[in-house]
């Protein structure tokens, strides 16, 4: 009976075998999924940049080859977002669309029908969702800070010889996955040549700080692993370049300084020089 009841069933000891087994293919097919999907997500969210820099080019016909703009203010470079979303003209003097509203500038590809689909404002990656939207013609904002996952250059500058048009150079950024929250509190702490887990405090969260996807001027998409990679990123790592999340100053400078400086994460702060690339909003923006 001892024998037949052997036959019959598994030891423990062969249970536990199975069970490590079981434990060991999960441990190997788990990240594997998680990475497949990953690359999946970063490929179709590069694919938005694209899209949207194909409405750029669009627009460019109509406003010589200027980057979408709403109101500006001529004497500060404090910048909002997500003001007057159901407004339906955002360049009236009366109208609830802040002056300097980055995301209702970045809304003009929508009102001018160049963007049809607003999933492309969306990373795949991102727990954020698309806005929607009956009439365009009536609407001058995304509605939530949930309806975007990219942070544009900010189109607003108190310095003379900043234009956010076709003449900017190859390798300033233009749209990128958002900068992550309280950027601000970790920018005097993080160098840019920190080390890859450090660095993920300053990469966008939309990838969980492996790095962001940029939309640079000349049309190329990259994927880049560092923030530091703006207008004058070099050939190697001693010699970074510009923050595109943050500005190099809180006003407009008289000589460039350093691009490794800690720079300045605030709604009180636009591009301080002429090449200054500065991504907003960041994950954490609240009107």
């Amino acid at each position: 009976m001892n024998r037949e009841r052997a036959k019959s069933g598994f030891s423990l000891a062969e249970l536990l075998v199975v069970l490590g087994v079981a434990v060991v293919l999960i441990s190997i097919f788990v990240p594997f999924v998680r990475s497949s999907r990953e690359a999946s997500h970063r490929s179709r969210c590069e694919d938005n940049l694209r899209q949207i820099n194909d409405a750029f080019r669009l627009y460019f016909r109509a406003s010589d080859f200027n980057y979408p703009r709403t109101r500006a203010s001529t004497d500060t470079a404090a910048w909002t977002a997500f003001t007057g979303p159901d407004d339906a003209n955002p360049f009236a003097d009366d109208s609830k669309v802040a002056v300097n509203d980055v995301t209702a500038s970045l809304f003009l590809l929508v009102r001018s029908k160049h963007i049809t689909d607003l999933n492309v404002f969306v990373c795949p990656s991102s727990s954020d969702y698309s806005d929607e939207v009956k009439d365009a013609s009536k609407r001058s904002n995304f509605r939530s800070t949930r309806n975007l996952s990219y942070g544009y250059a900010l189109p607003f500058s108190l310095v003379p010889e900043y234009r956010l048009n076709d003449t900017m150079p190859a390798r300033c950024a233009i749209l990128a996955d958002k900068a992550p929250a309280q950027l601000s509190d970790t920018l005097s702490s993080t160098s840019s040549n920190a080390g890859a887990f450090r660095l993920r405090y300053l990469n966008s969260p939309n990838h969980r700080g492996a790095g962001q996807n940029v939309l640079f001027a000349d049309g190329s998409v990259r994927f880049e692993i560092t923030p530091f990679c703006g207008v004058t990123k070099p050939d190697h790592l001693t010699d970074p370049g510009d923050n595109i999340f943050s500005a190099l100053s809180d006003s407009p400078l008289t000589t460039q300084v350093a691009h490794d400086s800690p720079g300045v994460a605030s709604p009180a702060a636009g591009p301080s020089y002429a090449y200054d690339s500065v991504l907003v909003p960041a994950s954490d923006f609240s009107r």
